[in-house]
């Protein structure tokens, strides 16, 4: 359906201004009201703010949309102003406030990344599934795997499960940032890092971009492209050419009924994009403190962590490989920040480390020589 989705509106786009998205997804949480009315005439309501998140071109030959149409999967609409800032633009008001302009988070000669934020809030009428999306000309060109990038709308979405006892629920805050850099020949590592206010449990698989005649990215003959059902760590092994790649991350929510069962309430679908570069790059890609310093990386055998940029009294640290398997995990109680990692022998190659605390979650990228 996604794939029909972006064929019928094809047409209509190529002669729109594209705006070269490479990256994004689609954020709910349920907002108060959760009541309306008094006494046996008091009601249940369904509100949720919706935050739709574009990561696009930039340039002046590259169309800058100020707001976004959301589409909330009950036959009705609504127009999202971009709410962050950074950049300069002529987009002017909406409903009596300023739209945002977005910011410049990649700014090299021949890359550049705008990231935009658009916000809206809905009510829904009663319990049920929704399929909330954003659909935007166009993606941008040359991706790797996707044959005429350029010609494709940039289509997101997100599912909502309401139901009659569904109480607060917001889709997982994705922490790191869907725009990574890959090495040709290095196996490569992402992991969205996907925090749930609730504490839902969360899955992860990997799903095709909604664009017809999507590919995975080439592996080589005994390489492989997946993602660990329960850690989302993403592990593509090995890159063979240089070049920017899609891929999609379909990240699930699952919260125990009073049975003490798992049911389904909701999934992100994120969209991001891969640069693949000579040489070695992307360790200091998506890390969501750098005030963290790990020295020295490359390492070999042993690590020093400076924490104390960290919130939170307890701190647990866990070294992940690049099936997702835990191979090390240590834990701080934090007292002047510094911590020393003694993972022992390991192949060379590259590792995920996440650092946790009651507050938050980091992940950064080391390198074992």
């Amino acid at each position: 359906m996604r794939y029909l989705f972006a064929t019928l509106f094809l047409a209509a786009f190529t002669t729109i201004n594209a705006t070269h998205n490479r990256a994004g997804e689609i954020l709910y949480k349920r907002i108060a009201p959760f009541v309306s009315g008094s006494g046996s005439n008091t009601v249940t309501v369904y509100t949720y703010s919706i935050t739709v998140i574009k990561y696009t071109d930039n340039g002046p030959a590259v169309a800058d949309r100020c707001v976004d149409t959301v589409y909330f999967g009950d036959g009705t609409k609504g127009i999202a102003p971009r709410i962050n800032t950074g950049l300069t633009c002529s987009c002017g008001t909406f409903s009596g406030s300023a739209i945002g302009c977005g910011s410049l988070i990649v700014n090299n000669p021949t890359y550049k990344v705008r990231y935009n934020v658009y916000s809206i809030i809905h009510t829904y009428s009663g319990a049920g599934s929704y399929l909330i999306s954003s659909s935007d000309p166009n993606r941008n060109a040359g991706v790797v795997n996707i044959p005429n990038s350029s010609n494709y709308p940039f289509y997101i979405e997100s599912m909502i499960i309401i139901g009659p006892n569904t109480g607060a629920n917001s889709s997982p805050n994705l922490t790191l940032s869907p725009i990574d850099q890959a090495s040709v020949g290095l196996c490569f590592y992402h992991n969205p890092g996907a925090i749930d206010a609730e504490g839902d449990s969360l899955s992860y698989n990997i799903v095709p971009c909604a664009v017809p005649g999507y590919s995975n990215p080439a592996t080589g003959a005994s390489g492989s492209f997946s993602i660990h059902p329960t850690s989302g760590l993403l592990t593509w092994c090995v890159p063979q050419l240089i070049g920017e790649y899609n891929m999609a991350i379909k990240i699930t929510e699952w919260r125990k009924n009073s049975g003490g069962l798992y049911q389904l309430i909701g999934s992100v679908i994120r969209d991001m994009q891969v640069l693949v570069k000579p040489g070695i790059v992307g360790l200091s890609q998506n890390n969501s403190d750098e005030n963290i310093k790990i020295y020295p990386n490359p390492f070999k055998n042993q690590m020093e962590l400076d924490l104390e940029a960290i919130k939170g009294n307890k701190i647990d640290c866990s070294l992940f490989a690049s099936d997702g398997r835990l191979i090390y995990k240590q834990e701080l109680l934090h007292s002047d920040g510094k911590l020393v990692l003694n993972p022992g022998e390991l192949e060379s190659g590259l590792y995920l480390l996440r650092i946790q605390t009651e507050e938050q979650v980091i992940y950064k990228k080391v390198l074992h020589e």
